[in-house]
């Protein structure tokens, strides 16, 4: 069983611990009313750290993206995400996702944990389309936590490595300089 960076954090702090595709994984600390409430009111943290991380450089990135999937995604502006089915040729869906849009030739394509290498082959299979671009699977250099809440922007401000953090909207992604995103 696969253990996130977070491990040792969400055992300390009494989570109770879960197998969830392969991962230890804390499905709840306290009473779930609770944890709820946090979110809704205040801010909570997620580790979702099994899920995938594939990016796509180069000057096609945008194009192969939005060739992957069935939302649009070459008319969504920088800094902004798309959840989307990922499907075959025949129509028939392979795993669902979100695509960010980084920048003009650089995207982040988060896929489920249990589907990493089914998915990265099959999208791997579609760059001989003629796309000027490159796919890297860097699902095991990323650890990935979900702040959510309406307090969630003020939380992570906190924090000094995001200290040139801007407000986001919904489905919103930002690259700050240390390589954080």
């Amino acid at each position: 069983m696969k253990k996130t960076s977070l491990y040792e954090q969400h055992v300390q702090e009494k989570a109770q611990m879960v197998d969830f595709s392969g991962f230890l994984m804390p499905v709840r600390y306290n009473s779930i009313k609770d944890e709820v409430k946090a979110v809704r009111e205040s801010v909570g943290v997620f580790d979702v750290s099994h899920m995938g991380e594939f990016f796509v450089e180069g000057k096609d990135a945008v194009l192969f993206t939005d060739y992957l999937i069935t939302n649009d995604f070459k008319n969504v502006p920088v800094g902004k995400a798309v959840y989307s089915p990922l499907c075959r040729d025949n129509g028939t869906i392979i795993d669902d996702l979100i695509c960010y849009k980084i920048s003009d030739t650089r995207c982040l394509i988060c896929v489920n944990a249990s589907n990493i290498q089914k998915d990265f082959d099959w999208m791997s299979s579609q760059l001989s389309k003629d796309f000027d671009c490159a796919l890297k699977n860097e699902s095991n250099m990323f650890s990935l936590i979900a702040v959510q809440g309406p307090r969630s922007y003020e939380t992570l401000k906190k924090i000094p490595a995001l200290s040139e953090l801007k407000d986001g909207d919904y489905y919103s992604v930002q690259e700050i300089n240390n390589g954080s995103v």
